[in-house]
């Protein structure tokens, strides 16, 4: 098994995002800002260079939403994971209420070149004590039920959490809410 470490996403590391988002489809249209903006009307819209553009304004204003996965010393993918309340698009698209102490996981991505390989649960296995140690008392996830292959798994496929002691705490078939309390 590979030696999994997380950096913090920083000025300093946003070379090594830029290269897990490096495509024009996928996380590279994205730019992983998808719960950054206000809801889902237009999201479809929104070309790379948009996201891109509120992905180098969060960079610069200092927001740190997640961390570079490293396998082995290799940059294997990114997942984002901050204070739940940072994103309000979450608490609207889910009714959260407030939740101080609550942290989230947005999303996974595992470089191509990484995957089936245990990277995800492994680097989900090193978030937890991480996000603990910035004072989470729980975390949250929202993975996506209805993803057809690990591509589709952009917010991490739902039984590495399970495996991780997260319970359903809202059951949808489409996108359930899970929890850890920690």
């Amino acid at each position: 098994m590979a030696k999994i470490t997380l950096t913090r996403l920083s000025q300093a590391t946003r070379a090594d995002f830029d290269a897990t988002h490096a495509g024009s489809e996928g996380p590279g249209w994205c730019q992983c800002v998808a719960w950054h903006v206000p809801d889902w009307n237009g999201w479809g819209a929104r070309t790379r260079e948009e996201n891109l553009a509120l992905r180098e304004k969060l960079t610069r204003e200092g927001m740190a939403d997640g961390y570079l996965i490293h396998a082995d010393g290799a940059l294997a993918g990114w997942v984002q994971a901050d204070a739940r309340d940072r994103f309000s698009k979450l608490q609207t698209q889910f009714d959260l209420k407030p939740a101080p102490g609550t942290f989230m996981i947005g999303c996974f991505v595992i470089l191509p070149a990484f995957r089936r390989r245990g990277i995800a649960r492994s680097a989900l296995a090193a978030l937890i004590p991480e996000l603990q140690s910035r004072g989470a008392t729980a975390i949250e996830a929202f993975p996506k039920r209805t993803a057809k292959d690990e591509g589709e798994f952009w917010n991490g496929p739902e039984s590495i959490y399970a495996e991780a002691g997260f319970a359903v705490v809202r059951d949808d078939p489409v996108r359930p809410v899970l929890r850890r309390h920690l």
